[in-house]
């Protein structure tokens, strides 16, 4: 992240220092490629997270599910959700439920806690808090994937 940090400050630096000095028709140009930099380094980031949250479906969280008893895990979950808030809070009930609902990686186990865990109402919510709160912060990085896919 301070690698991608230290590219976009000095491209900011570099563009600006270009853009100052440059006519009108040159400044467009450098402010496109430089617009075109930043969406390189954002895709760039959005693959790395990417294979970061792979990872984390396939090593990390079986281990923790091996290894961390339930009523552990579940703990951690509830303070999880006290720490982040209202809004984050329902985004990341959102995402639970999609990862126990992955078709590759979730089970009945894991359905039956999270039915059994989160409160009836919250369950309800979800749909319109994927609509409404999750798709709009998540679906940016959706939409940049389907971009890069042919």
């Amino acid at each position: 992240a301070s690698l991608i940090r230290k590219e976009v400050q000095s491209l900011e630096q570099l563009e600006v220092g270009n853009a100052i000095s440059s006519s009108n028709d040159a400044r467009v140009d450098i402010i496109k490629k430089a617009t075109y930099k930043i969406s390189r380094l954002s895709e760039d980031i959005s693959s790395i997270t990417q294979s970061i949250l792979d990872r984390e479906d396939r090593l990390l969280v079986p281990a923790v599910a091996v290894l961390v008893p339930s009523g552990e895990q579940k703990s951690f979950n509830n303070k999880v959700l006290r720490n982040l808030g209202i809004f984050e809070s329902r985004c990341h009930l959102v995402a639970m439920h999609d990862a126990v609902h992955d078709k590759a990686f979730g089970n009945a186990r894991e359905k039956a806690l999270f039915k059994e865990q989160i409160p009836s109402v919250a369950r309800m919510m979800i749909g319109r808090w994927r609509n409404s709160l999750y798709n709009p912060k998540v679906g940016v990085l959706d939409e940049i994937d389907a971009k890069k896919s042919p």
